[in-house]
């Protein structure tokens, strides 16, 4: 009789074992981690003279020619810090030059493109040329009297190279932050590109 009893009472037993619901974790439980928000990019040009630089205009006695030339403030064409323009006095053609280019290409051509303010790209044939005085080079291209007049009344250009990267900027508002490798000022390029083109003048 008692195995009897022993045996219901062990039924019994595991039966309730079996239906009693396992035992929720005790605390706090961890929530699923969220993905974080893309931490936004500052693009920082590699030279900004947007605030430090000024254009200067020298007639300059042969075999030199008249230059128009983006200076530190304060300083000498014999030293730009930016795009120079020469003329030949003969015949008034205008030479633009960008500087900080791969030296590495001088000699050879290449198409770039010239943006004047809001209006549409302009494509600009040239040649790399090997700057002596600073180890690189300059892309050097024929610059129309108007084109020149249409920066003068611009509050930005923008130069883009044949890679598509828009290499330099030049601005009138000193805060601008266009995304460009280089930046510099339109400070003075009105006055003194009259002066230039007077300069260029065929005599």
């Amino acid at each position: 009789m008692s195995k009897r009893i022993a045996f219901f009472a062990a039924a019994l037993l595991a039966s309730a074992c079996a239906s009693t619901p396992a035992a929720e974790p005790s605390g706090p439980v961890a929530a699923a981690p969220t993905p974080s928000a893309p931490v936004a990019t500052v693009f920082t040009p590699a030279l900004n003279l947007a605030a430090g630089s000024i254009w200067r205009a020298e007639e300059r006695l042969l075999p030199q020619q008249p230059i128009l030339a983006l200076i530190a403030d304060g300083g000498s064409v014999n030293a730009p810090v930016g795009p120079t323009l020469t003329c030949n006095p003969d015949n008034g053609v205008i030479t633009a030059r960008l500087p900080k280019q791969d030296a590495g290409r001088a000699g050879k051509e290449a198409t770039f493109k010239m943006k004047i303010g809001a209006g549409a790209a302009d494509e600009i044939d040239g040649k790399f040329e090997l700057n002596a005085r600073t180890q690189d080079a300059s892309f050097a291209f024929p610059l129309k009297t108007q084109q020149l007049q249409a920066i003068t009344k611009a509050d930005t250009v923008a130069f883009d190279t044949d890679a598509g990267e828009t290499q330099w900027a030049l601005v009138k508002d000193p805060v601008a932050q266009p995304r460009a490798k280089y930046i510099g000022s339109l400070k003075n390029i009105g006055p003194t590109t009259s002066n230039f083109l007077t300069y260029c003048n065929p005599k």
